[in-house]
């Protein structure tokens, strides 16, 4: 759907409502400068809408101050996500379900980002622990891609994270110690990786949580007393590891009532 659409740049795409395209009016001289007509791009909503090409070839997008939502996920975009992406003023970024590759833009400069959706893409390298200044983030869904390495500790300090997937993945190591840190987690999935070591005691500190999903790992160890601290849990998922030890020494597990 390219309705209003004018590549060739003569008519205004908030002037002319460009589909997909939201715009915030009027312009601001000092904020947008002379080449701003007739309002502010804000929003480009473009999902599901047959797309294709190289995103990487959007070499401009930081010249869009004042964008803050853009959605292109369930199309067939590829190539590389832009590091000028980290540069921008986004809100909500979401490609998912796409042929992204390369690996995921480091050094977000704005701490402004809510949700970040590139699931179901084909990017590679490891998580950034600059993820963890995304103090606002409350959305993160970047399983069913070729990530691998452990999962950054420095991701514990976001504190308003309500959405962790990192499935189907090759993420090793441990989960960090201090995840408990996560007060507003509700949905946890780093289902299908090579996670190994023990489960942390601090699992009961996420009050919050209603689907813990961590099956198909290499967990071990013994199932943590603390986990039954976790009163708002409806699913946890655990088969496929190397858990051991006394089911019954869990004797909190009567607290979970709402599972």
């Amino acid at each position: 759907n390219t309705l209003g659409w004018d590549p060739g740049g003569v008519s205004d795409p908030c002037l002319h409502r460009w589909y997909g395209v939201g715009c915030e009016d009027p312009c601001d001289l000092y904020l947008d400068g002379e080449e701003c007509y007739y309002g502010r791009i804000v929003s480009i909503n473009l999902a599901n809408n047959n797309l294709t090409g190289r995103l990487s070839d959007w070499t401009a997008i930081e010249a869009l101050h004042n964008l803050s939502y853009l959605d292109l996920s369930y199309n067939n975009i590829n190539g590389e996500i832009p590091s000028a992406i980290a540069d921008t003023s986004l809100e909500y970024l979401d490609l998912k379900f796409n042929q992204l590759e390369g690996t995921l833009p480091q050094g977000f400069s704005n701490t402004s980002l809510d949700t970040l959706a590139v699931e179901y893409n084909q990017i590679s390298g490891t998580l950034s622990s600059d993820l963890g200044l995304q103090t606002r983030l409350k959305m993160l869904h970047a399983g069913h891609n070729r990530l691998s390495g452990s999962i950054p500790s420095q991701l514990s300090n976001l504190t308003e994270l309500q959405v962790l997937n990192l499935a189907s993945m090759s993420l090793d190591g441990t989960l960090p110690d201090t995840i408990g840190q996560m007060a507003s987690l509700r949905y946890l999935n780093v289902s299908n990786n090579e996670i190994d070591g023990t489960l942390p005691t601090s699992l009961g500190g996420l009050a919050d949580a209603r689907d813990l999903i961590l099956d198909n790992n290499r967990i071990s160890g013994t199932l943590p007393t603390e986990i039954g601290m976790a009163t708002e849990l409806r699913r946890l998922i655990l088969h496929d590891n190397y858990l051991s030890g006394n089911l019954t020494a869990v004797h909190t597990l009567d607290r979970l009532v709402r599972l």
